[in-house]
This record gives C-alpha cells, structure tokens and sequence, in this order.
C-alpha cells in the first residue's frame, strides 16, 4: 500500500478526541479532531453497499442513524465473527461506543447518520497502512476507533459474504 512516493509523506489522518492534558481553549471541536484525511480514490462501489449494509443491519429502530447502543451491538457482533488478533483484544465497552459515536457524528446531533457512518470509514479505510499504523499507535483513543474501523472491515468481508451467499 506505500508505494514510490513513501518519501513524500501524506498527511496524517487525524481522527483523536481531545488530548490528555490539553487545556479546553486549546482543544480543537470534535469536528475537527474526527476529520480524516482521504487519499486520491474513491472507494469503490461494492464497499459502499457493504457498508451500507452493515449500517442498515444495525439501525435497529428504522432511524437511519445510530445510537450508542446501537453501535455497541455492533462492536460485539464484530467480535463475535472475526479472530482478528488486533480486533479482538479490544474489549468494546459502552464507553468504547459514545467515543465511536464521538469520533463519527460530525453535525453533534448525538447519533450517526448513513452519511457520517459512510464518509468516516471510507476515509479510514483509504489510509495507508503505514498511516493506519502511525494512527493506531497515537494514543488509546486512536487505538480504539483504529480498533473499530478494522472490525467494520472485516465484518463486511466475513458477513457480508455469508449472507449474500445464502439468497
């Protein structure tokens, strides 16, 4: 996933929540500390429709956003399908879902709309593994929503896969 251009470095995405021991004048909006910086190409189509998918399994009141507890059912269904070693040593709290929820609901209207869902992993989902890496390895919080956009992945290539085998 580098590539030539590794020596030009792009920027690093940035999907943390306030920093430990940074004063609240200084601290940036959720909004901002939630971006992710997205590389040249789109995602492609059938992700989309995974995603989606997995959007629409989880809006269990028909809402067409998240909740916390929503997205908490979720993470432990993540769990619950992949082995991933990464994934699965994350034990996903209640805590866990409101910083997700956090980190995704960029208009801070308190749940996760298709669209936030959709845009926020897609973005993780198109950064470098280096900057995967060096994003995973930036603090517990990062740690954390790193944690979560790996488990959607693998989710919608485990799941996803089943279920449209069996229609």
């Amino acid at each position: 996933m580098g590539g030539g251009s590794s020596k030009k470095k792009k920027e690093t995405a940035n999907m943390s929540l306030v920093v430990p021991g940074q004063s609240s004048e200084k601290a940036q909006s959720i909004n901002d500390q939630t971006k992710i910086v997205a590389v040249d190409a789109p995602i492609d189509k059938d992700v989309k429709e995974k995603l989606m998918w997995v959007f629409s399994k989880y809006d269990r009141d028909r809402s067409g956003a998240l909740d916390t507890n929503e997205i908490l059912e979720l993470m432990v269904e993540i769990q619950s399908v992949t082995d991933d070693e990464l994934v699965n040593e994350t034990k996903f709290t209640h805590e866990d879902a409101k910083t997700v929820l956090k980190a995704l609901d960029t208009d801070e209207n308190g749940v996760v709309e298709d669209v936030e869902f959709l845009g926020w992993i897609e973005k993780g989902l198109q950064m470098t593994a280096d900057e995967f890496e060096d994003y995973m390895r930036s603090g517990p919080t990062q740690h954390q929503l790193a944690s979560f956009l790996l488990g959607v992945k693998l989710y919608c290539t485990i799941s996803y896969k089943i279920i449209s085998t069996k229609s």
